[in-house]
């Protein structure tokens, strides 16, 4: 299982082969910047230097497609059968916990159901998550058909999106929420870097012609 630690590690592992990359490639330069080796020798020289980084983006960007894999399938888990999600302890307590919590979400203020799926959420056991979830949705469903709706129930509405229980991150928790961003974040940094290694003289360009643009403002 991927967690944020691993896509952690992966960036540091690029940040360090960057490091090396930058630190070696003046070798390849005179003081004036002009390249050293003909043309030919250069570009390979260039890709003996940038292997490190290019290995370590390679593997970054397959744990990142991995770790997007990962949350996808938790976002469909419970499509296949939202029983999955629960061990038979966990059936039963839930089967013990169901008309109480049902009628408690069907009955309470909305603005009082938010925060009981905060709480529910911050340290409530798997059944009651579970239970809270299917029955605020439902009583969501209910109250939006109103006209004119309950002014609590964006409050509730929110809640429940942050939650993962509506909208597109609806069947993830906050936590793979986070790491499927986090994915994304290494999956463009990784890519940032590659560029960076394989054409530096156009990186260095652009970023001579940005702060030209800058004092030109001034």
């Amino acid at each position: 299982m991927i967690d944020q630690s691993d896509l952690d590690a992966a960036k540091q592992t690029i940040e360090r082969s960057v490091e090396l990359f930058h630190r070696n490639l003046p070798t390849l330069y005179t003081f004036e910047g002009a390249r050293i080796n003909p043309p030919g020798k250069h570009e390979t020289e260039l890709a003996r230097l940038s292997a490190g980084v290019e290995s370590s983006v390679e593997k970054a960007l397959g744990l990142a497609d991995r770790t997007v894999a990962q949350v996808e399938a938790a976002r469909l888990a419970p499509h296949a059968d939202p029983t999955g999600q629960l061990s038979p302890a966990d059936l039963a307590d839930a089967n013990l916990r169901r008309a109480f919590i049902e009628e408690d979400v069907a009955t309470m203020g909305l603005a009082d159901l938010a925060e009981r799926l905060k709480a529910v959420h911050a340290g409530g056991s798997k059944s009651s998550v579970w239970l809270h979830d299917r029955a605020a949705k439902r009583r969501w469903q209910v109250e939006s058909a109103k006209t004119p709706q309950p002014p609590d129930l964006v409050v509730l509405g929110e809640v429940l999106r942050n939650l993962g229980v509506l909208g597109p991150k609806a069947g993830l928790s906050s936590e793979q929420q986070r790491l499927g961003e986090a994915a994304q974040s290494l999956r463009m940094f990784a890519a940032r870097e590659l560029r960076i290694a394989k054409d530096p003289e156009k990186e260095a360009a652009d970023k001579a012609k940005s702060a030209q643009l800058t004092r030109n403002m001034f």
